[in-house]
């Protein structure tokens, strides 16, 4: 997205402006931090011009000069007072060309939380998040609303997306934190295409054993991984990064719950309800209501979590109604996966809530007719696919 997409979806447009730095300015030889000016009148400096190639991230520590130019993020109200006192010549009111504020290696970019991060509850100035990434947070959007002032002291939440501002190398960087997910394309480095051929055989090599079911998935995946590191087209520290641990965590920490839902009886008593409630059906009103009671789950427990809790009361019911046990753990696999009625049931929808400015409402609002659309389909296909 470009810097003049993302200035208007946070409306930024009169927030920033383009201040020169005069002769005798009182700013001359002090940085932006020395001269107090985010304390005294609310204003952030993001940007430095000192040549004709365009704008250099600021850091608050830069010490200025005369006829330096900043970028400067702040309330219109604050500009005349600031000039006044300060010393400094407005040359945009406020900037026009947002094609000024971007050069090769330094962009606007938008950031997320990452789900389940720690930081969560932190303000920005508390983190040290400036000093620590070197980059500048124009704007917060939150809930569909852009918040421009003050943002380094919100306490941060999921679903925030973080309007940067800094050097490429910086939002690479932070790309690579397990805390942030840079939503913008950075213009990275040339792919390995030395290695997409071999990448690719490897991939059909799995893929092909797989859907012929000569192979266990399980085995060929790991098979396709060792391979992927020895012929080079994968780095261990890539494939280690790649890893979602907290997942593996999480499904090791909930298999014994599964095996103690079976052994307790909790299992039975479940099926027992949902064979009660909808047995008058059938066999398709049992799986119905299967499907609809782990899609209503969804709205709190993770899908691998609930695939692990379900799977016992699916094999229950499948059991005491004499049906085909894969036909009824498939209705549960594609219910848990098809986590559309909750921000903070998947990742992937929390990732979109804060840039899109999506609230709660909006996922019931979509999320139940997809959720009853996808159920229709599956209540459909299931029988040619899995007999009972």
């Amino acid at each position: 997205m470009s810097a003049s997409s993302l200035i208007e979806g946070y409306n930024l447009d009169r927030y920033l402006f383009i201040l020169q730095v005069s002769e005798n300015a009182d700013l001359f030889e002090q940085s932006v931090a020395e001269s107090q000016i985010g304390s005294a009148f609310g204003m952030t400096a993001i940007g430095i011009f000192r040549d004709d190639a365009g704008p250099d991230s600021y850091a608050p520590g830069t010490k200025l000069q005369p006829g330096d130019i900043l970028l400067i993020k702040a309330l219109y109200d604050d500009i005349p007072l600031f000039m006044g006192l300060k010393e400094l010549d407005i040359i945009d009111e406020p900037i026009s060309d947002t094609d000024r504020l971007e050069r090769e290696g330094i962009q606007m970019a938008e950031a997320v939380l990452s789900p389940r991060s720690p930081l969560a509850g932190k303000t920005l100035l508390e983190i040290n998040f400036r000093q620590k990434y070197g980059l500048s947070v124009l704007a917060i959007m939150r809930e569909g609303k852009a918040v421009k002032t003050d943002v380094q002291h919100m306490p941060l939440r999921l679903g925030d997306a973080l309007l940067l501002y800094g050097k490429t190398d910086s939002l690479e960087l932070l790309g690579q934190e397990e805390h942030f997910i840079v939503l913008t394309a950075l213009g990275k480095g040339p792919r390995r295409t030395d290695k997409a051929l071999t990448a690719s055989l490897i991939m059909l090599g799995i893929l092909i054993p797989v859907i012929a079911g000569l192979i266990p998935l399980a085995i060929a995946a790991l098979a396709g991984i060792v391979l992927m590191v020895l012929t080079a087209c994968l780095r261990m520290e890539e494939a280690y990064r790649a890893i979602e641990w907290r997942a593996v965590f999480l499904i090791a920490g909930m298999l014994p719950l599964g095996t103690a839902m079976q052994k307790t009886g909790a299992a039975g008593i479940m099926a027992d309800g949902v064979i009660h409630a909808f047995g008058y059906f059938g066999p398709w009103g049992v799986i119905a209501g299967l499907y609809l009671l782990t899609a209503t789950l969804t709205i709190a427990i993770h899908p691998a979590a609930l695939v692990v809790i379900m799977a016992p009361v699916a094999l229950e019911a499948a059991a005491s109604f004499g049906m085909a046990p894969h036909t009824v753990t498939m209705a549960v696999a594609i219910a848990a996966a098809a986590v559309f009625i909750s921000p903070i049931s998947h990742a992937a929808n929390l990732l979109v809530m804060g840039p899109g400015g999506y609230r709660f409402s909006d996922y019931l609002k979509v999320g139940i007719p997809m959720s009853l659309l996808l159920m229709l389909v599956a209540m459909l296909l299931l029988p040619h696919i899995w007999p009972l």
